[in-house]
């Protein structure tokens, strides 16, 4: 009897050996997932940190084209009111020889009348 009792809790010892086997097999496995769920989530901030200074990056780059390009129409509005203010000179000018030209033109046909 007393070896019949001592197998059963040999037994019963055996089932709770295998028992805890499982248990911490299973635990192990869950940790190994955990570990691999935070270096995905590692490894995602690390590509969105990635992605924000990328981000940072055209965003400052889309300012100084902004600027750059406010400066390129300042100059050019600059360059047309100065080529508006020569052309006005030019026909002021042309208008002034067309005038001294109509003066000349019949001094100049009387000296051509008169053989000159």
């Amino acid at each position: 009897l007393l070896l019949e009792i001592t197998e059963n809790k040999l037994r019963e010892n055996e089932n709770a050996v295998l028992q805890l086997e499982r248990l911490h097999n299973e635990d192990t496995n869950r940790l190994r997932q955990r570990e691999s769920d935070l270096q995905q989530r590692d490894a995602a901030l690390c590509q969105m940190k990635v992605l924000a200074e990328q981000e940072k990056r055209m965003r400052l780059n889309q300012k100084a084209c902004l600027e750059e390009q406010s400066r390129l129409i300042r100059q050019l509005s600059e360059e047309r009111s100065s080529l508006a203010m020569e052309l006005t000179r030019s026909q002021q000018q042309i208008l002034r020889f067309q005038r001294v030209e109509e003066r000349w033109e019949p001094l100049v046909m009387g000296l051509q009348r008169e053989g000159f």
